[in-house]
C-alpha cells in the first residue's frame, strides 16, 4: 500500500500537526485563564465594595440598637418589673447577637485570601470554591443578624455577586 518513506512522511506531518494543536490548546487555555482571572478580580472588587458599604452602615448600628432597646425597655418597665441583672443579661445577649463586626472581618479576610490565591495563579480552583462557601456563610449570617434593612439588602446583593464568583470559579482548575 504505502511504502515506508510515505508512512514516515505521514507520521511526521501528523506529529507536527498534533504538536501544533497541543500548543494552540495550551495558548487558548492560558488566554481563557487570564480572562477568567480578570473577571474573578472584578467580582472580588465588587464584593470588597459591598462589604465596605455594609461596614460603614454597621458602624451606626450599635447606637440604633441601643436606642431601640432603651425605648423597648422603658415601655416594658412601665408595665412590669425586672431585675437590673436580668435586664443587663438580655441587653448583652441582644447586642452580641446583632453585632456583625466579626462577619465583616471574616469577609475581609476571605477577600485577601482570594486575592492572594489569584496572584499565585496555579491550582486554585478548589480553594477558591471553598472560599465561596465561606463568603456565603458570612453573607447569610450578616443577613440574619442585621437590624438595618439597608444592610440586609446589601448582604443579598453580596450573595448574588458571590454566586457569580462561584460560577466563574467552576471554570478554574
Amino acid at each position: 500500500m504505502f511504502d515506508e518513506a510515505i508512512l514516515n512522511q505521514m507520521a511526521d506531518v501528523l506529529q507536527k500537526g498534533f504538536e501544533d494543536c497541543c500548543k494552540k490548546l495550551q495558548s487558548d487555555r492560558l488566554m481563557e485563564g487570564e480572562k477568567i482571572g480578570k473577571v474573578l478580580l472584578m467580582l472580588l472588587q465588587k464584593i470588597k465594595a459591598i462589604v465596605g458599604q455594609i461596614e460603614t452602615i454597621a458602624q451606626n448600628e450599635p447606637k440604633k440598637i441601643a436606642d431601640h432597646l432603651k425605648k423597648q425597655i422603658n415601655d416594658f418597665l412601665e408595665e412590669n418589673s425586672v431585675s437590673e441583672e436580668r435586664l443587663a443579661q438580655e441587653i448583652v445577649f441582644l447586642v452580641n447577637r446583632a453585632d456583625i463586626r466579626e462577619e465583616i472581618d471574616r469577609l475581609k479576610t476571605h477577600i485577601k485570601t482570594a486575592e492572594q490565591l489569584l496572584e499565585q495563579g496555579k491550582n486554585v480552583g478548589r480553594r477558591l470554591d471553598f472560599l465561596c462557601q465561606e463568603f456565603n456563610r458570612e453573607a447569610n449570617t450578616t443577613c440574619s443578624k442585621a437590624w438595618e434593612v439597608e444592610i440586609v439588602n446589601l448582604a443579598m446583593e453580596l450573595k448574588a455577586v458571590i454566586e457569580q464568583l462561584r460560577e466563574q470559579v467552576q471554570n478554574v482548575e
